[in-house]
């Protein structure tokens, strides 16, 4: 390559120009036509590939430093808009005020509103999930229930839609089930107008989630989300989205060493992962 060449290349990219050159160079190899303004052009095309994955790498080590640490959101009180951060446990702002709304991570993800609609970021403040669902709760065994179209199902972390949304309710997953709730209408009468959504193939269980179970029939819960009215009845579900024990109950708990408490009109009682009575309460 001549000097001409090698001193245009150099003045369109910096810190990667030796990768960069011998990528231009192969490239003249095979076209020798070029001319210097497309000589450039590749080169900056290099440039901001090689910039790219740099920054990739560079982020993946900033999260293995924050994977052990843990972030607590928190509001600006500061300011009339009152949005929401992250902060460490020595009150370090970690990730700045710029959320609607903030969740409490779980498996390296917290939910966040902006713009109205829900999503989720890494503890880099990065949005890897895009804002798009109605709610989003919290991740638990690599599965987080969310809100779409007033319907609840689940993702994963990529956010592919594993379970369609078909729920009025849904917990998160704790020992391989979930809670979920479904109108009496629903149960009669179901539609599933999701079908595009659904998926066959078994999610295999990630990491155990960090937020503990808490009764399904509050509203809006950071594990739990969804409309829980007085026609709502309760069952489980696996990871594949089958009704394992069916929506029969007034409210229901999530699993706990593979017993769980039910109440059916004014009796309570724990059952097991196969919906058998144990004992009553």
């Amino acid at each position: 390559m001549n000097k001409l060449f090698k001193s245009a290349i150099k003045k369109s990219i910096s810190k990667y120009s030796d990768l960069a050159i011998d990528k231009v160079e192969e490239k003249i190899l095979e076209k020798t036509s070029l001319d210097l303004n497309k000589i450039k052009d590749i080169a900056i095309l290099v440039k901001d590939k090689a910039f790219d994955s740099k920054k990739e790498e560079l982020e993946e080590t900033d999260l293995l430093k924050l994977e052990n640490i843990n972030l607590s959101p928190i509001q600006n009180q500061c300011d009339d808009d009152k949005l929401f951060g992250y902060e460490d446990n020595s009150g370090n702002l970690i990730i700045d005020y710029k959320f609607e709304s903030a969740g409490t991570f779980s498996e390296g993800l917290a939910s966040v509103k902006i713009n109205g609609k829900f999503g989720y970021i890494n503890k880099l403040g990065k949005l890897v999930i895009p804002a798009r669902y109605e709610f989003c709760g919290t991740f638990s065994e690599g599965l987080a229930p969310v809100k779409l179209e007033g319907k609840c199902g689940y993702i994963n972390n990529k956010n592919s839609m594993v379970i369609y949304p078909q729920f009025d309710f849904a917990d998160a997953f704790k020992e391989g089930m979930a809670v979920i709730g479904k109108s009496i209408t629903d149960i009669e009468n179901p539609i599933n107008k999701f079908a595009k959504f659904q998926r066959k193939d078994p999610l295999a269980a990630g990491m155990l989630g960090l937020m503990a179970m808490t009764n399904p029939t509050v509203l809006l819960l950071s594990a739990a989300i969804g409309s829980v009215t007085k026609d709502t009845k309760f069952g489980y579900i696996d990871k594949q989205g089958n009704i394992i024990i069916e929506c029969k109950y007034d409210s229901a708990e999530a699993f706990e060493k593979n017993e769980a408490k039910v109440k059916s009109q004014d009796t309570t009682y724990k059952i097991d992962n196969q919906g058998n009575i144990i004992n009553i309460i």
